[in-house]
């Protein structure tokens, strides 16, 4: 059974960007990601449903084309940007439940770098699978959300986000959460933020690459820095690293 890959990306985006991460600069977008996916060998098999918040029907064959290129991509999904992100994400991931697929999955935006190493998806795999009880596992995490960031809330960026199917049956049984929100605050809180509460609240941990020890539980105390991992001066650049 080939692995899930939920890849979204906003229209308005340019298909090679970058991302300020306060004095990192990150370049990104959807082109870089997939040249890198395709170069590098993965160490196990995936496919990948793209879905396009906002794409106007003259921009849709971009997205055709790029399909056309690379024979992992199977599913092509065309949406307004209710949700934002996590409106994507619930997308593909009824594909998945509407296929019958009940395997491991993973959402990620276009936010990040393409992999650099072969065996980049089997090492995410394995890491997922090498804790006990663990609910979703990430790049980053923030300890803290808010304007300030002053509620301590642990959670996953939303940017990586590897699970499974029946986790999030489990856990979802309505459907993810934050996707008919709008306000991008409220995605935030109600999505990435909540998310993550979600699992906590369920009984299972969470984790990341940038911390590969961590396993964090409801009301753990918190043992890693304060704030937003991703700005952390020397995780930069590895915290968006597929």
């Amino acid at each position: 059974m080939k692995m899930k890959l939920i890849i979204i990306d906003w229209a308005g985006y340019p298909l090679f960007r970058n991302k300020d991460l306060l004095l990192y600069r990150l370049s990104c977008g959807l082109a870089p990601l997939f040249k890198s996916m395709d170069t590098m060998d993965a160490g196990t098999p995936f496919s990948v449903t793209l879905v396009i918040n906002d794409g106007r029907p003259e921009q849709q064959a971009i997205y055709k084309r790029l399909m056309d290129r690379y024979d992992w991509i199977t599913d092509l999904l065309f949406r307004d940007n209710v949700g934002q992100d996590f409106g994507a994400y619930q997308a593909g991931y009824q594909s998945c439940l509407d296929e019958g697929y009940d395997g491991e999955i993973a959402f990620l935006n276009t936010s990040i770098k393409g992999p650099v190493t072969d065996g980049w998806l089997l090492a995410h795999h394995n890491a997922f699978n090498a804790k006990t009880n663990l609910g979703v596992y990430g790049l980053s995490m923030d300890s803290h959300y808010g304007i300030p960031a002053n509620i301590f809330s642990p959670h996953v960026q939303s940017y990586f986000l590897y699970t499974t199917i029946s986790i999030l049956k489990s856990v979802f049984p309505e459907g993810l959460p934050g996707i008919k929100e709008t306000d991008r605050k409220q995605i935030i809180n109600k999505g990435e933020v909540g998310f993550s509460s979600a699992m906590l609240n369920a009984g299972y941990g969470i984790s990341c690459a940038q911390y590969p020890d961590l396993i964090y539980r409801k009301d753990d105390p918190w043992t890693y820095p304060v704030g937003s991992g991703r700005f952390k001066p020397l995780n930069m650049a590895k915290s968006h690293q597929l």
